[in-house]
Formats: C-alpha cells, structure tokens, sequence
C-alpha cells in the first residue's frame, strides 16, 4: 500500500510539473505560481522552488522581485537541488535580493559543484582561485576547472589551458596546455585561436609553426579579437610565417587600434608617420601616439614626446614634450623595460631647460638609467657630463 501511494504522488508530481511548464508556455502567469506553490507541498526535491526562483527573476511574464527569488533559491537549494545552490550562490555572490555574502556564496557553490552542476564548479572554482569567500586553494580550483574541461564546458577549457601554461595550481603543463587550446580554437573560441597561435609562434609546448600561428592569428583577428589583430599585423609587417604585406599590417593595425589595443595605436602610428603601407599621414600619427600613451604604452609616450618637440603633425610644444619624455621614462623605469631613448630624451630636456626650468642633477641621473639601460647616447651623455663636458645632443630629437 505505501508503494501504491507513493506511485500515485509521483504521478501527480509529475502532472502537475507538466501543467506548470505548458501554463508558462501559455502566459498564465499567475495559475503557474499556483500551480508551482502547490507543487512545493508535495514535492520535496526543491525542484519546484528552483522553479519559482528562477521566475521571480521576471524574465517569464512574471514581476521581477529578487527577494522572492532569493527566498525561493534558498528552499530549494536546503531542499537538495543543485540548480537552486548554485543560483543562491550567485545571488548571495552579487548581493541579489539581500546582503552581499561570499562566504556563504562560497559554501553553496561547494555544494551545488559536489552535487553535480556544472556551473557550480565552475563558480566554485573561481571562486577558489580568486581567494573570494575564504582562503585563496589554486590546487583546488584547478582541480574543479579540470572536471568541467573534461567534460566540455568552454570556458572551463579555456581556463584549464591558462592554468596549465602559467603553472596556476600545479606544474607548468605547456603541451596540455597547447592541446586544449588547440581544441577550442578549431571549436572556434577567438581567444583560443590567439592563444594557440602564441604557443606555435613561440613553440610553447610543441614545435615552432610560424605559418601555423599567422594563420590562427587571422582566424582570431576575423572573428574580432583585438589583440590577434595586432599580431596578425605584426606577422604581416614582418614577413613571418608568409610573405610581407605592409599594407595589410597596416589596415590590421589600424582596426586593432580602432578596437582599443594600445600597442596597435602605436603600431599603426608609425605606419602613418614613416608612410609604410600607404601615405604619410603626420596629423594622425601624433594622434594615434597621443591616444596610445594616455593608454600607458611607454614607446608612444616618447613617440609622442618627440612629434610634440619638433612639432610634426601641429604645433610644438616643448613643455607637453617634456612632460611625455618624463612619463616614458618613468614608465620603462618602472616596468624594467627601460625606454632607453626617453629616459635620454628627458634628460636632455633638463640638461637644456627646454619645457621648463634646468635640472642639472636631473639631466645626470636620467642619462645614468639610460646607460644602464644600453643607450649608447645616453652612454656618452653620462660620461660627458662626470667629466664636466658637453653632452651630445639626444638622436631622437635631432
């Protein structure tokens, strides 16, 4: 007898899940939250208030109300249902209906992962390797992302791959990590496509295949990927894995610049400026370099420094001049990527008073780094100057 009437419930379970779903389908908004609030009383798998949480995020017909959501998630996900933990996590996540918690977040994301739903894990994993919610566990992360690499889940491939190249949560692992981009890349995930090119141009876990790679590269440059154009446009420019094609460098570079990628601003600044595929075009030139050193990129700064102190492309301005001059140089500094030629340049600026007042000491602490950094003017402008002679002048702003 308790067999039969268990049968008979889950016979109704299932009926009224049913009417549920074909009253949504119908926009019976109000018979659906009935029909599902019905359902929680009898059915206690938390399938039913995953429903409701999920529909009072007024997405169905139904007015938005992401405390009723939160509420409806957090039944179902104390009732068992792996969807709904992962969903509470991500309200608790986002401070969605309530007060922010990552802790608590952290916990259901735990819970929804080891009851099975993917998105959980890869929360959680996130999670983990952020050190959001609790202590930072690459190990663990690494762990979670390859479960859900393994069972096919994008971005968790893509994420695996990066942990595996940079040794996140383990050993460096360069041939998976290759393979796994190789997969996304023919799956036709753009990031992917660049990334593999990186890792055949460089020969990162595999043989060196500079033809591979350009071609990958204008896979991922086609299918918007702003960084790929930059290295497409590069590969082009210099002939690598097919022939030259300056033209095409530059129209490459100029889209990446136009997407917003800083070392393409600077790129497609020089083609104007030296009229490498097409004219010579001054004016923008020193606007692409203007825009790529408020971006941070150090060369453009000192590019953009010098066209500002000989006045290429508008007005000169030796103060705007010095002040660039100084931000590249800094920059290198900073970055132990010296720009040699700024750290010069800005020297020579102070040791002339050109932009502003002189700086003797200055001029002599510039040159210094810039000898340091290998710059044979600045080389001989140091020397020049601990022997109390005249330094040459700077070859950039002759």
């Amino acid at each position: 007898m308790k067999n039969e009437l268990k049968n008979q419930q889950e016979i109704v379970i299932r009926t009224l899940r049913k009417l549920a779903a074909l009253q949504l389908k119908e926009g019976q908004c109000e018979n659906v939250l009935k029909s599902l609030k019905y359902l929680v009383t009898i059915d206690h798998s938390g399938r039913a208030e995953s429903a409701l949480g999920a529909l009072y995020l007024g997405e169905n017909g139904i007015p938005k109300d992401l405390s009723a959501s939160r509420s409806w998630f957090e039944k179902g996900a104390k009732a068992g249902n792996a969807y709904a933990m992962n969903n509470y996590g991500l309200m608790l996540n986002n401070g969605e209906g309530g007060p922010k918690d990552l802790e608590g977040a952290r916990s259901w994301f735990e819970k929804g992962a080891k009851a099975g739903d993917a998105y959980a894990m890869n929360n959680y994993g996130i999670m983990l390797q952020q050190g959001e919610g609790g202590s930072k566990d690459l190990e663990g992360a690494r762990s979670w992302v390859e479960k859900l690499a393994k069972a096919g889940i994008a971005n968790a491939m893509y994420n695996y791959g990066l942990m595996l190249k940079n040794g996140e949560g383990g050993s460096i692992d360069l041939e998976g990590a290759r393979s796994w981009f190789e997969k996304l890349a023919k799956a036709g995930i753009a990031n992917a496509m660049f990334l593999y090119g990186v890792m055949l141009e460089n020969g990162e876990g595999g043989n060196q295949d500079l033809e591979g790679a350009r071609s990958w590269f204008e896979k991922s440059a086609k299918a918007g990927n702003a960084i790929a154009m930059n290295a497409y446009g590069l590969m082009l420019k210099n002939g690598e894995g097919g022939p030259k094609n300056l033209e095409g460098a530059r129209s490459w570079f100029e889209k990446s610049a136009e997407a917003g990628n800083a070392k393409a601003m600077n790129a497609y600044g020089i083609m104007l400026q030296k009229g490498k595929g097409g004219n010579q075009d001054l004016e923008g030139a020193r606007s692409w370099y203007e825009k790529s050193a408020k971006a941070g990129n150090a060369n453009a700064m000192n590019a953009y420094g010098i066209m500002l102190h000989k006045g290429e492309g508008g007005n000169q301005d030796l103060e705007g001049a010095r002040s660039w001059f100084e931000k590249s140089a800094k920059a290198g500094n900073a970055n132990a990527n010296a720009n040699a030629n700024a750290m010069n340049d800005y020297g020579w600026m102070l040791l002339l008073g050109k932009g502003g007042s002189k700086d003797l000491e200055g001029a002599r602490s510039w040159f210094k780094k810039g000898a340091e950094a290998g710059y044979t003017y600045a080389l001989s402008n140091y020397s020049l100057m601990l022997l109390d002679d005249n330094p040459h002048s700077s070859e950039a702003l002759e």
